[in-house]
């Protein structure tokens, strides 16, 4: 093998490792990645702690699709109450306290228009 062969099946490795974490989301940790995923020793934790960003990253990254889907769940559950009871027109007041009640139920925090 040429440099070139080498650095692409080196790079192909890494990739297909990355892929592994993100399947794998219920055990996306940095640990996993470099012990499990990479096979490295204890002694490779501080060497290759960049890593953890990509893991931190993974991590945030499912903790907000989780977060899209409860408003999803939320503004569904709001259209079918407000289908539910007929009402041609509802006040504000309202429509507040439904979704009020829909993140005490699902437990949402609030989210600014960052997504923090």
């Amino acid at each position: 093998m040429n440099e070139e062969e080498i650095r692409l099946d080196q790079t192909k490795k890494v990739f297909d490792i990355l892929s592994t974490l993100i399947k794998n989301k219920e055990t996306c940790s940095y640990r996993y990645l470099i012990y499990d995923l990479l096979g490295f020793d204890f002694d490779a934790y501080v060497p290759l702690i960049s890593g953890l960003i990509i893991t931190n990253m993974l991590v945030d990254f499912e903790d907000l699709q989780q977060e899209n889907n409860n408003y999803k769940i939320i503004l569904n559950g709001l259209k079918n109450r407000l289908i539910a009871s007929h009402l041609e027109k509802i006040d504000v007041n309202t429509v507040l306290n439904i979704i009020e009640r829909l993140k005490e139920k699902y437990k949402l925090k609030e989210v600014n228009k960052n997504g923090m």
